[in-house]
């Protein structure tokens, strides 16, 4: 296996101490998956980034039978099909398997939705219901009970929703499922679970161990599994040895159990490992308290491979199965250092768990490489007290260390690390869900949750990873078990912030109550107004459909800025700029664009890319308020595609929200109705409607009307059904060409403005233009540097616009708008 070096690794100044350092991927051959992102295909897809299917990296043996009895189940009128078995046994491979096939297949009008319970407690409904909807492409930001979006999104869907690792949520789940049944006639469940959920209509189908018996020349399926993940780790076994079916006997056919044995065969050859495990197994079998035969197996597996690691194995193990879902190298190495696990030792660690098969990895969407210890494994580290640590030291280290990533990223996310930070707090949401807890659970240390959850709000996490429900539910909890007595400053804040959080959710009311009390208990503390107080005001201003209000908010968000300066908090003074920035420029003056352009050098300077890309949004807006469209749909097309990188939904639901609004300005009534029905597709998912905020719902009004006018209530209707029914990827096409913006010496002016004067765009009179010189749309992309999507978005708009039935009508009609102008 490769693995980083601590040569070769590079220090970061200024980067994330403890442990400040660049990690290359891991390259693990064989074994491992990578995680889906959006799915992008467009054909009857929702326009959400759901969670589809994982793509395995490592190869899939037997289970033929298995899988045609699932997908003949899929495939009549079994609504819910749960595949049960004991742990170890292959249930989660074979589900996904079924629902790739079923993904590939195209079986499911809706697609395919993967829901992954495996780190959700099971008795926490909030975070249960975060998961099931974001697997269905929901995001977290709406005040509405999650129950209600749940059915209301699946109702008339053909989908398949599969339900992952789900035994310890059964109480709280099958209730849900039961409702999601009733109510959604086309929805198919596929769930793995050590026991049925005893629903009815419920179809078990058993996964039974790797087939152990040879046949039509083959060796048995548990065979070959143990030859190509002992290939795959650079081990040669010989699938005739006869050690080789007894040592598969011995782990009873077991997946997991022959991961497990593999990792060792690197050290020992595969006769040794045979009566290794065979003593193994018969030191369990003296337990009194042994559980029944598979359960029973697996458990002496991993006690003989316990057995068989260091020392520093066993620590790594035990501390890395604290961590409650995937974590990235850096968190994993961060951890260890508080614990005082050096950074080489840490590194070394990781190398030897994955080539024993007790972490496996996964690759993100982004790219980046994660880790993964699977569920059983998981169960059996948090049991284990190795030399030197004790279980509640760990568990503490963990809270520990995610108090101070939440509270560096809040501080210091203006900078290069923003996005790797996002990234590393959006993914471990529910450790530090937990490390909230664990300070909560202690009274003398509940103030730490409480800053905990203050830190989180701050690092504006809960707006990258689309988390506005997690974050104001965390900020609540924690408001509510702190002990009696006056207000405190972190109270203050923490109530403030929860007022944010519902702004931003659009639950004006409940953010403007909350703001009152924040401000009450604000005026009984004294003291200089803090920069938190002054910002959720502001926002709070912003906000208010009296234009007197909202002009104020710009100097209250200016006074947000110094105090923040004036605390010491560059980060909290970038995000007060910005909201002043996004304020200011609804006025549409000079000054505003100014303002804008300043804050978006200091974010360049800065390195901090998502903060770019929403000054570039800020920047676009002032631009299009002072009357420059062209400017901002150049300005406001690298915000989209910086959104669109970082997989950031919510900001591409605004940013898709701002390019319909140019495309109004510019007289582009079809594109712009279109990108209003995709916003509301968009908004449906984000949870958050964009139209319904103040200041954004008059430039909605005013552009909404003169596209009205213009096309008419039936062929706006027409549009904006249309704009709903677009995938995300559609979306993000449509809304680039819309604010593709020519260089204006690049075709004939005079030609271009006869042309803007029948309905088309600038950029859709070059695209005419290039037609009528007989260019294919490959050609004329590689002419123009867009996509040839674009080119034919274009193309299909200027045939209607102009009443052309083909592309040489459209030729002849430039033509003639040439030879009239000669």
């Amino acid at each position: 296996m490769a693995v980083v070096s601590e040569s070769e690794t590079s220090a970061r100044d200024g980067g994330f101490v403890p442990a400040a350092m660049t990690l290359a991927p891991w390259a693990v051959a064989g074994r491992g998956h990578e995680v889906r992102g959006p799915n992008t295909d467009c054909a009857g897809h929702d326009p959400a980034p759901g969670v589809g299917v994982p793509s395995y990296m490592d190869t899939f043996i037997g289970r033929a039978s298995l899988l045609e009895e699932i997908g003949r189940l899929l495939g009549s009128e079994h609504r819910l099909v749960t595949l049960t078995g004991p742990g170890g046994v292959g249930k989660t491979r074979a589900g996904m398997r079924a629902a790739a096939w079923a993904e590939a297949s195209q079986r499911f009008a809706h697609g395919v939705a993967v829901a992954e319970l495996a780190d959700v407690p099971g008795d926490d409904h909030a975070q249960l219901y975060s998961r099931l909807l974001t697997a269905v492409g929901i995001l977290d930001n709406s005040p509405d009970t999650p129950h209600t979006r749940l059915i209301e999104h699946l109702r008339g869907r053909d989908l398949l929703l599969v339900i992952d690792n789900c035994e310890h949520a059964l109480s709280l789940l099958v209730p849900i499922l039961r409702a999601l049944l009733r109510a959604a006639p086309r929805l198919r469940v596929l769930a793995t679970s050590r026991a049925t959920l005893g629903l009815q209509g419920e179809h078990r189908v058993d996964v039974p161990p790797l087939n152990q018996v040879p046949a039509d020349g083959r060796p048995s399926e548990a065979v070959r599994l143990l030859v190509a993940r002992a290939a795959a780790a650079q081990v040669t076994v010989s699938p005739d040895d006869p050690d080789a079916a007894r040592l598969c006997a011995l782990v009873d056919g077991l997946p997991l159990a022959i991961e497990l044995v593999v990792g060792r065969l690197r050290v020992r050859d595969l006769g040794a490992v045979v009566e290794a495990v065979r003593a193994s197994l018969d030191q369990v079998g003296e337990d009194p308290h042994a559980e029944q035969s598979h359960h029973r197996t697996l458990r002496a597996t991993m006690d003989w491979s316990y057995s068989l690691a260091s020392e520093h194995e066993r620590v790594m193990w035990a501390v890395l199965a604290e961590f409650h879902g995937d974590f990235c190298p850096r968190l994993a190495v961060d951890l260890c250092a508080q614990l005082g696990i050096a950074e080489s030792d840490a590194l070394d660690g990781l190398a030897r768990l994955l080539d024993t098969s007790i972490l496996t990895t996964i690759s993100q969407p982004w790219g980046d490489t994660w880790f993964r210890m699977l569920d059983s494994l998981r169960r059996y580290g948090r049991h284990l007290d190795p030399t030197g640590i004790d279980r509640d030291r760990v568990r503490r280290a963990h809270a520990e260390y995610f108090a101070f990533l939440a509270r560096y990223t809040a501080t210091d996310w203006f900078g290069p690390e923003e996005v790797e930070l996002l990234r590393a707090l959006t993914g471990s949401i529910s450790s530090i869900t937990e490390s909230i807890n664990y300070f909560l659970d202690r009274p003398d240390e509940s103030d730490r949750g409480l800053a905990l959850a203050v830190d989180l709000a701050r690092s504006r996490v809960h707006m990258y990873g689309s988390l506005l429900a997690t974050s104001r539910r965390a900020l609540a909890q924690a408001r509510s078990r702190q002990p009696t007595g006056p207000p405190t400053p972190l109270m203050v804040t923490a109530t403030a912030l929860e007022a944010f959080a519902a702004f931003s959710q659009g639950d004006t009311g409940s953010g403007l109550s909350m703001l009152v009390d924040a401000l009450g208990h604000a005026e009984a503390l004294g003291g200089p107004t803090q920069s938190t107080m002054l910002f959720v005001t502001g926002v709070g201003m912003a906000l208010s459909p009296d234009r007197d209000t909202w002009a104020q908010s710009v100097r209250v968000l200016d006074q947000a800025v110094d105090a923040a300066t004036a605390e010491g908090e560059r980060s909290d003074a970038a995000r007060c700029r910005l909201f002043a920035t996004i304020a200011d420029g609804f006025h549409g003056d000079a000054r505003a664009i100014d303002r804008a352009r300043d804050v978006l050098a200091d974010a360049e300077a800065a390195g901090a890319e998502w903060a770019v890309s929403w000054a570039l949004w800020a920047l676009a807006l002032s631009e299009h308020q002072h009357g420059d469209i062209d400017q901002a749909a150049r300005v406001l097309h690298r915000a989209l595609l910086i959104h669109d990188d970082l997989g950031d939904f919510s900001g591409m639901t605004w940013t898709t929200w701002l390019a319909a609004m140019v495309a109004a300005g510019r007289g582009d009534h079809s594109a712009a109705a279109t990108l209003i029905g995709a916003v509301r597709g968009l908004q449906r998912h984000v949870g958050v409607s964009v139209s319904g905020i103040g200041p954004f719902s008059r430039v909605e009004i005013t552009a909404r009307s003169a596209v009205l006018r213009a096309l008419g209530e039936n062929g706006y209707a027409t549009r904006v059904e249309a704009g709903e029914a677009l995938c995300r990827k559609d979306v993000v096409t449509l809304a680039l060409s819309t604010l593709d913006t020519p260089d204006p010496t690049s075709t004939d002016a005079e030609v271009a403005e006869d042309q803007r004067l029948s309905g088309l765009t600038a950029r859709e009179s070059q695209v005419v233009a290039l037609v009528a010189r007989g260019y294919s749309n490959r050609q004329i992309a590689a002419e123009l540097v867009v996509s040839e999507r674009t080119v034919e978005w274009h193309v299909s708009n200027a045939l209607a616009k102009v009443g052309a039935a083909n592309r040489a009508g459209l030729a002849h009609w430039h033509l003639t708008c040439v030879a009239d102008r000669r």
